[in-house]
């Protein structure tokens, strides 16, 4: 193996991350990384850490870095990436000294013990706080559900039922019509996600009962940002207002107001977008391959 460059980390980062984000090519991405490994002298899992780790002083620097302003080593980005997501504002504070190279690694992971035993309890708060969203949210679609009658979902003339255990379903309102029954389901969405595959969980879940109703209606919150991302995925496969229906609180919260924005499922249109997509790597010859996959009906 070639001796090791000279480079400083950051100016080995700085060379590689436009070939890496170029990338183009019969190679795979994972044939490039071993290759540059082997050219530098170095460890492939080591290269990897350098791009992960300068990529993050990126994020977080308030402005370009040049390799002499990065006077700390790579192992010290990875622990202030670790605090910084701990506590985003005391790894903002220590950013300049951790550049500087002032900063002992010991003091970092000295730092990060304390934070983690601190957020200990900051993490059963946030628990306390979402589950009080989450019984806040199922409270007040019951409240305007009821209101609404069953007449808003398409049944005048049945009774309204709220179920609390049925398969995967908890704390839903059944409108208990014998020949086309209709599930109405309060959800809020996972916060902790992105939209798309937030959207994606709830259009699973809806699909895992849709046999059993003749209408779904899923009722989000007035301000959810997933709603639009998942009228354009039920668009895509016809379930949108065809079995799958959406519905919010009034901004007010006095009433339900059908949600029917396809404004998403129209740039997805014009864009070209396609959440069918995939990508990998052959696991017999490495190399790269992609390609979209369409609904199978089955028999």
């Amino acid at each position: 193996m070639p001796r090791k460059s000279p480079t400083h980390w950051f100016g080995l980062y700085q060379s590689l991350r436009p070939k890496v984000d170029g990338h183009q090519g019969d190679e795979s991405i994972y044939q490039l990384m071993r290759r540059e490994a082997e050219t530098r002298g170095y460890d492939e899992k080591v290269i990897k850490r350098m791009l992960n780790a300068g990529a993050f002083l990126e994020r977080i620097s308030d402005r370009p870095l040049t390799m002499e302003q990065v006077k700390c080593g790579y192992a010290h980005a990875e622990l202030l990436e670790r605090l910084y997501k701990l506590n985003a504002l005391e790894a903002q504070a220590r950013v300049k000294a951790i550049l500087d190279n002032q900063v002992t690694l010991k003091e970092l992971r000295e730092t990060l013990d304390s934070m983690a035993a601190e957020s200990g309890h900051a993490q059963l708060t946030a628990r306390s706080r979402a589950r009080q969203r989450v019984a806040e949210h199922q409270r007040l679609c019951l409240q305007l559900a009821q209101g609404a009658g069953p007449r808003f979902f398409g049944s005048p003339d049945s009774e309204m039922v709220l179920v609390k255990h049925f398969r995967t379903l908890r704390h839903f309102i059944l409108i208990n019509d014998p020949g086309q029954p209709i599930a109405v389901i309060p959800r809020l969405g996972d916060t902790s996600l992105k939209e798309g595959p937030a959207a994606e969980e709830l259009l699973t879940l809806a699909m895992s009962v849709k046999r059993y109703f003749q209408r779904i209606w899923l009722l989000l919150p007035s301000d959810s940002t997933l709603a639009q991302e998942l009228v354009a995925r039920a668009e895509q496969i016809g379930a949108f207002e065809s079995w799958l229906y959406l519905a919010t609180p009034s901004e007010d919260s006095s009433a339900l107001v059908p949600y029917r924005n396809r404004r998403r499922a129209l740039e997805k249109d014009v864009q070209g977008e396609d959440d069918s997509a995939w990508e990998g790597v052959s696991l017999r010859d490495g190399r790269k391959l992609s390609g979209s996959l369409a609904p199978i009906e089955k028999s």
